[in-house]
């Protein structure tokens, strides 16, 4: 497994900044489990309309803010969820939560879906690959390559998920 470690001196030499990156670095293993940096930001440090934003980053490729859940590693996997905030103050973005026990489900994974860099399921079918990730969003779920994140996103239109409730209308489209 990969490990994860974070860099919390910036944060304490930094507090006054408005904005204070937590940085987390991969420590390579020998593993085939994607490598998952976990970023918090500031905004509005020591105010009381500070805000944290989680980012999340797997193999290099960062996590659009449409998924709400991720799971990777199907045994004793981490497990984050989206936040939204209705505030100026409290957390956005992705944060830790319960790892859930994803069912099996029947069907075959085959070289189209390889080739593609996802697959629509509920469930773990026979042949996922072990670095892909398990993804959740409103209508629906899949299991899919760090590197295909994006390319899933916009091919499903996949709605984004605003990070402060109200910012629906400054995001929509007209």
């Amino acid at each position: 497994m990969k490990l994860i470690v974070k860099n919390t001196l910036a944060l304490v030499m930094a507090a006054a900044a408005a904005l204070v990156p937590l940085a987390s670095v991969c420590v390579s293993t020998e593993s085939a489990e994607p490598c998952i940096s976990h970023t918090i930001t500031y905004s509005n440090k020591g105010s009381r309309s500070e805000a944290q934003h989680g980012f999340l980053a797997i193999d290099g490729y960062d996590v659009p803010d449409n998924f709400t859940f991720l799971q990777y590693g199907l045994t004793g996997g981490r497990a984050f969820s989206f936040t939204t905030r209705s505030h100026l103050w409290g957390s956005d973005g992705y944060w830790p939560t319960e790892a859930r026990i994803i069912p099996i489900g029947e069907g075959a994974f085959d070289d189209a879906d390889l080739k593609q860099g996802w697959v629509q399921t509920p469930s773990q079918i026979p042949g996922i690959p072990q670095n892909w990730v398990y993804v959740e969003w409103l209508e629906g779920s899949a299991f899919v390559a760090p590197s295909s994140m994006e390319a899933m996103v916009e091919a499903l239109n996949i709605p984004f998920i605003p990070r402060m409730a109200g910012m629906e209308e400054l995001t929509r489209e007209n």
